[in-house]
């Protein structure tokens, strides 16, 4: 019995590695870190991946960093150059040192991982950080509440960089992200802006309706993450958008949701993260794809009110979430996917043994078990449950085989023979 188990096990996770080509995204398996595992805090503020392959993640409480297999966390009450404890961005540099964005100030960690305070000309520590970029032309940016500066190698100060367009002054930044070698994507309240470092030029600047977050998506086009559950695919040179909205739906009814980051994967897909949708993806053709939690799923998103999403070199999708942590996937990897649990619309559960499977025309996976036969829709995450009451003079013994007949299931050599089964 022991050995059958484990076969019907393994039978159902090899057959569902075949159907992957046909299945929706959500095939792919989670890693989750959150407090359970070591996470000082699970409000995920920020994210980036090293030069030497660490995850660092700023959270609500605490810097905490995480090498593959364990997470190391940092508060201000070992680290006195923290001036909080809430962490907003964080940036790497080509010389892999670390930046840290606060409320309060903006700190930097040696490769001796010994932290620093900055000071902006030489005197100001408690400023806004807003964020830290490196550009070709004028090397480390740092973004504040007072302008931007840049360090001044002969006098050795933060200096600021008084050449910037009026458009930077007083202005209600947002979000920054690289478009191509000096070129930068600004977003502000009420419009995004591209200013390019070398030429001391803005090159792009559009009106939005409550921009959020913006990054590079094609050779001339940027992805822009509206606030209120919308993303526009606009091309710099003629300004024409392609819009996508971002529903959730609860109940039968759908509805807008709001967005949190927009970042581009490695596979040239828009992975979005959502306020109550999950992490959506956009591949470029259009198609949309959306990750959520299932209770039933460990492998699935952690959780549904994602705040950030980071891409990584290797094909890494990393997912902060406001309340559950981190989830990790590597997106040029789908294993064989595991289904623990299956759940009809009643909600009766079953997670007993399986005796065969059959995959009908429409993808549909029926699976027969010892009291029932279950009716599996992947890409809508159903199942149906199909009982078989047997009279006492069935013979139990009697092996049931499974076919396919067009779009159904039947079973030969079973009793009673007025059951049957319609795909509908």
């Amino acid at each position: 019995m022991y050995m059958r188990c484990l076969l019907s096990a393994f039978l159902l996770l090899l057959l569902t590695a075949g159907l992957q080509n046909r299945l929706p995204a959500q095939l792919h398996s989670f890693h989750h870190l959150n407090r359970a595992n070591g996470l000082s805090d699970n409000n995920i503020r920020s994210l980036v991946m090293d030069r030497d392959g660490l995850l660092w993640i700023g959270t609500a409480d605490g810097l905490n960093v995480f090498d593959g297999y364990s997470i190391t966390s940092y508060s201000n009450e070992q680290v006195p150059e923290f001036p909080s404890n809430s962490f907003a961005q964080l940036t790497v540099d080509s010389s892999n040192r670390l930046w840290i964005c606060f409320g309060e100030g903006i700190c930097w960690m040696d490769a001796k991982r010994k932290f620093h305070r900055v000071k902006l000309q030489d005197t100001i520590t408690q400023f806004n950080g807003l964020a830290v970029f490196e550009t070709k032309s004028a090397g480390l940016l740092l973004q504040t509440d007072k302008g931007q500066f840049n360090y001044n190698e002969s006098s050795k100060k933060w200096e600021p960089l008084w050449w910037l367009p009026s458009r930077f002054r007083d202005s209600a930044f947002l979000n920054v992200q690289n478009f191509e070698d000096d070129k930068f994507i600004f977003v502000f309240q009420n419009d995004v802006v591209i200013l390019d470092y070398a030429t001391k030029k803005i090159i792009y600047q559009q009106a939005f309706s409550i921009p959020y977050s913006a990054c590079r998506f094609g050779k001339d086009k940027i992805a822009v993450g509206l606030q209120p559950g919308i993303v526009d695919i606009v091309d710099i040179h003629t300004k024409e958008l392609k819009e996508y909205r971002i529903e959730n739906e609860e109940n039968g009814k759908k509805f807008n949701t709001a967005l949190s980051d927009v970042a581009q994967a490695v596979n040239g897909q828009l992975l979005v993260a959502t306020n109550f949708a999950g992490l959506v993806t956009i591949d470029t053709n259009g198609t949309v794809n959306r990750f959520t939690h299932d209770p039933l799923d460990p492998g699935s998103l952690g959780g549904n009110s994602t705040s950030c999403v980071l891409s990584g070199r290797n094909g890494e999708v990393i997912v902060g979430s406001y309340t559950s942590g981190v989830s990790i996937v590597n997106i040029n990897y789908r294993g064989a996917a595991f289904r623990k649990v299956f759940r009809d619309r009643n909600g009766d559960l079953f997670d007993g043994f399986i005796n065969e499977m059959e995959e009908d025309k429409k993808g549909i996976l029926w699976i027969a078990a010892y009291d029932r036969l279950i009716r599996w829709d992947q890409e809508k995450k159903e199942s149906r449950f199909y009982y078989q009451y047997l009279q006492a003079r069935v013979n139990l013994k009697k092996h049931v085989k499974m076919r396919q007949v067009d779009h159904a299931v039947i079973a030969e050599n079973s009793v009673p023979k007025q059951l049957s089964l319609w795909d509908d």
